[in-house]
């Protein structure tokens, strides 16, 4: 050992000697005032010392013993609350005391760039500012450490090790031996050395013991550690320092019940030589985990090795709950002292591999809702991952980057029961990029299908909808990109489309899209919503209902979807055609837009060259249901042609109709949820229509209807339904005229009324009109008002029977799919204004039949018969009733007849006259063309034939 220096050696004696001799005159005057004087003393040996701004205080003074408290420095990285100094008469004669106790020591070890710092003001002889000495030696032969700690601080991170143990000295030699007792994450660890303090050079070990009993609340089995450490350190006053470091440690059987986790085996080796500036002789660890659990997680097997200078990782471990996970990572990392560089610069590089499976709770739990039906979701993924850290003196910045070269997830089955839809075989391959640092993470997606399906269903009120598979396929330089700050900014970046055709297909729906696009950015900053535009683009779409003959086809779109005060400029949709009963038409085409769940649509629709329509629609989307308005509407068009109209219902054609005219439609609907609230306007005006099969011509025809429900079909309230009409003209019959106010209220068509004026003169009005439209049955009360009958009848017979004369009167009319029913009624004519007369002798000698056969043999009779057939023949009444008698079967009409012939001499006179006619009912159906029987027909086409 080197000796002592004679500075050093001549100056200690003396500060001693003056230490005793005063210490024997306070004990000889009794102690007063010493405790002050003490404290002075010990102040001006602190200053000299090096220590700035010395605080203690002297608490006791007693013959062998002096109690210390508050000892500490502004440049001491020690404290002491409280010391007591034992000291005898023997030992201050050799120049020491004999024993110090310290308690409630705090002594802060801090790793600077420059090496370890002890907080003393004691350093080497080139240090500037300090004392051109050694570390001096405390002239004290023992100290008694307890319930202390050493304060490891390196950065901004501080680490209490708590310390006990003995230091013994060698003053002459200027050695130190310590035996210090402390624990590391509750195991006991031993410390134990010898320092120089002429030369500075220090030695220590530290120890785990074999055998020890762990801190509560882990809990072991026998024999749950076995565990060994050997550190040593040798370090001079220059700063510079070496060490080595050996530590093995095994354990098994270990838990912690207040945090449910539990290890079943750990083995630790790690061998390391370094120095002062943390640069790596060698650097070796090797670190094995088997069955640690935490809560719901178990990891069966993990490995960690570090080898060479600690610039070699290898990484193997497996999870095995909640799903089986294997990862295998190799890499390089820079040496652990480029951290202490300024600006400090650390980095590593890896190689891994990944194989597992990702559990059916944590998607669940990711998508709010059950819909993984698979029990987990695979995933395989290899490539390369990188780190790097970055530190100067203002900031601290880190990243790490993957890059995953071949990545696989799934296949997985996706469901929504609720909403009645699957998903089949849902995976994502494609190569992804991953890149997280301070600022945040931000996720790249890029490559061949990307994301999508095998195959998807949909069922909606029972029935069911297959789509075939859908991929979203990025094209060369185009992603799908997310991005996440801590601060909870978010930002999504698409521009990815189709790599297939998309198909749908329903009971009776056939949709096709041969490509679609998706590109926009979208952000989100914290506690606020989504900011930007996604837009989508639809070309070659095909939509096609073969029941009802209907397609759209050549349909395409640009939809942009807004989100927040982004700003945008509409995009368009066109479709190429509607084909509809075999006529294809030009489709509608406009403009639309999603902005923030709100749907806006305009745009035009040429159906037909002379009609267009236009579509204005507002809809707010979101809360699981639609609310809105939604408009169609179109100007004065003329008719189209009857062709055209035949092509969309050949039942029009059947009837072969000649439509002219102009008309108007407005279509609205509001939505609101569940609740649909239509209205329906039509107008036509000024139209004429001619049904040449029939005889039929109306001209001057307007309509006028507003519908507020379409199913069931129903008039509004307050506008319902206004026919008039200038002129019909069917058969013989001509009307003037006519007025019609309608209802359609629950499948019923109703009258409120209806007028005409009949050629050549009198009224017709209708009133309790009403038709069902489902059984297809309907009936009305007819009134007429001084309408000339037999000038009608006349028409009908062809001239048959002639005549005139104004009646009046009502009768009920009804009507279903066997034709016409007619109920009770009564018609008749004003006295004084009529004449009749039969001009067919079929129609007389059916008249007169039973008359002639009565007064056949009576000369005087018969003569009064041939008088009544002469005045039949032109006779002039003054009382004409007609009345309609229901019967079991059918409606019978009793006609009475009462006046004279206006021939003869005189004329005869008849006084009452009476016809019963059964089965009129039948007998109208025949000549409406209604009816079946070919009796009647026979008879009807014998009474309205040619005239014999």
């Amino acid at each position: 050992m080197p000796q002592t220096s004679p500075s050093h050696g001549r100056s200690l004696p003396r500060r001693l000697l003056a230490a005793m001799l005063f210490l024997l005159v306070l004990c000889l005057g009794g102690w007063l005032g010493a405790p002050l004087a003490l404290e002075q003393l010990l102040l001006v040996q602190m200053r000299e010392a090096g220590v700035e701004q010395p605080r203690v205080q002297v608490e006791a003074l007693h013959p062998g013993r002096i109690a210390l408290s508050g000892l500490s420095g502004a440049n001491l990285g020690l404290e002491v609350q409280r010391a007591i100094l034992h000291f005898s008469i023997q030992g201050l004669l050799q120049g020491s005391a004999d024993k110090l106790e310290i308690h409630g020591l705090t002594w802060r070890l801090k790793w600077t760039k420059a090496g370890p710092d002890p907080g003393l003001p004691f350093r080497s002889p080139s240090s500037p500012g300090r004392p051109d000495s050694p570390l001096p030696l405390l002239p004290i032969k023992h100290i008694q450490v307890r319930s202390s700690y050493l304060q490891w601080q390196y950065a901004d991170f501080a680490w209490p090790q708590p310390l006990a143990g003995d230091i013994r000295t060698q003053s002459e030699q200027g050695l130190l031996e310590f035996k210090l007792r402390s624990r590391l994450l509750g195991i006991p660890l031993r410390l134990e050395g010898e320092a120089d303090l002429q030369q500075a050079i220090l030695s220590a070990q530290a120890r785990i013991p074999e055998s020890g009993k762990p801190a509560a609340p882990l809990e072991t089995q026998a024999p749950a550690l076995q565990a060994g450490l050997n550190a040593t350190w040798q370090q001079d006053l220059h700063g510079s320092g070496q060490g080595t470091l050996q530590a093995a440690l095994q354990t098994a059987n270990l838990r912690w019940p207040d945090y449910d986790v539990s290890l079943n085996k750990l083995v630790l080796d790690l061998r390391a030589e370094m120095d002062t500036d943390l640069h790596f002789e060698a650097l070796d660890l090797d670190l094995r985990l088997a069955g640690l659990r935490l809560d719901q997680y178990l990891l069966s097997r993990l490995t960690i090795a570090l080898d060479q200078t600690g610039t070699r990782l290898a990484v193997d471990c497996d999870l095995q709950q909640p799903a089986p996970v294997q990862l295998t990572c190799n890499g390089a990392l820079s040496p652990i002292q480029d951290l202490r560089q300024k600006p400090a610069s650390w980095q590593g590089d890896f190689i891994y591999e990944l194989q597992g499976e990702l559990p059916q709770s944590w998607l669940n739990t990711l998508a709010g809702a059950a819909l993984l039906e698979s029990s987990a979701l695979p995933v395989t993924s290899s490539g390369r991952f990188q780190t790097r850290l970055k530190r100067t003196t203002k900031q601290f910045r880190w990243q790490a980057d993957l890059q995953a070269e071949q990545t696989l997830i799934g296949p997985a089955d996706l469901a929504w029961p609720k909403r009645g839809g699957r998903l089949e075989g849902v995976s994502s391959r494609a190569p992804l990029h991953a890149a997280f640092n301070d600022k945040g993470l931000e996720v790249t997606l890029s490559g061949d299908r990307s994301l999508g399906c095998q195959a998807a269903d949909l069922t909606v009120d029972g029935e069911n909808y297959a789509l075939s598979s859908l991929w979203l396929k990025p094209q060369p330089g185009d992603r799908i990109r997310c991005r996440l700050t801590p601060d909870g900014h978010r930002f999504v970046e698409l521009d990815v489309r189709l790599a297939d055709p998309v198909r749908l297909q329903g009971p009776d729906i056939r949709v096709s899209l041969q490509q679609a696009t998706l590109a926009g950015k979208l952000q989100r900053q914290h506690g606020h919503a989504w900011h930007g535009v996604v837009e989508a683009g639809l070309e070659g779409g095909r939509l096609a209902a073969p029941q009802q003959d209907l397609a759209l086809t050549s349909v395409s779109a640009s939809i942009p979807l807004i989100l927040g005060d982004a700003q945008h400029e509409p995009g368009r949709f066109h479709v190429g055609g509607l084909r509809a009963k075999g006529t294809a038409v030009p489709g509608p085409q406009g403009n639309l837009r999603i902005r923030n769940r709100t749907l806006e649509l305009g745009g035009r629709w040429q159906v037909l060259p002379d009609i267009a329509l236009q579509m204005d629609v507002d809809l707010a989307l979101g809360g699981g249901s639609v609310s809105g308005t939604g408009r169609v509407s179109s100007d004065w068009f003329a008719l189209p042609e009857p062709e055209m109209l035949s092509r969309f219902s050949p039942a029009l054609g059947d009837l072969d109709l000649d439509l002219s005219g102009s008309a108007k439609l407005d279509m609205r609907a509001e939505l609101h949820g569940q609740q649909v609230l239509p209205w329906l306007e039509f107008n036509l005006r000024d139209a004429a229509l001619q049904v040449p099969k029939q005889n039929l011509r109306l001209q001057g025809l307007n309509v006028s209807a507003a519908f507020d429900s379409l199913v069931p079909l129903q008039t509004a309230a307050r506008q319902g339904m206004a026919v008039s009409f200038g002129a019909l003209s069917w058969r013989d019959i001509e009307v003037r005229r006519g007025d019609l106010a309608l209802r359609l209220v629950q499948d019923r068509l109703l009258l409120d009324s209806g007028s005409c004026r009949l050629a050549p003169q009198g009224a017709l009005r209708i009133y309790e009109g009403r038709w069902d439209l489902e059984k297809a049955q309907g009936a009305a009360r007819v009134y007429l008002e001084e309408i000339d009958a037999l000038h009608l009848v006349q028409k009908l017979t062809g001239d048959k029977l002639v005549g005139s004369g104004r009646f009046s009167g009502s009768f009920a009319l009804g009507w279903d799919g066997q034709g016409v029913n007619l109920d009770e009624g009564h018609l008749y004519a004003l006295p004084g204004t009529g004449k009749l007369g039969i001009k067919d002798e079929a129609w007389m000698d059916k008249v007169l039949f039973y008359v002639r056969q009565s007064l056949a043999g009576q000369k005087y009779l018969s003569l009064l018969s041939d008088r009544l057939e002469q005045a039949l023949r032109e006779f002039e009444y003054d009382f004409f009733s007609l009345r309609l008698v229901p019967r079991e079967s059918d409606i019978a009409a009793q006609i009475e007849l009462r006046g004279q012939g206006v021939r003869g001499d005189p004329p005869q006179r008849v006084g009452s006259l009476v016809f019963n006619i059964s089965d009129v009912q039948q007998a109208l159906n025949q000549a409406l063309h209604w009816g079946k029987k070919k009796a009647v027909r026979r008879a009807l086409d014998e009474l309205f034939g040619p005239a014999q």
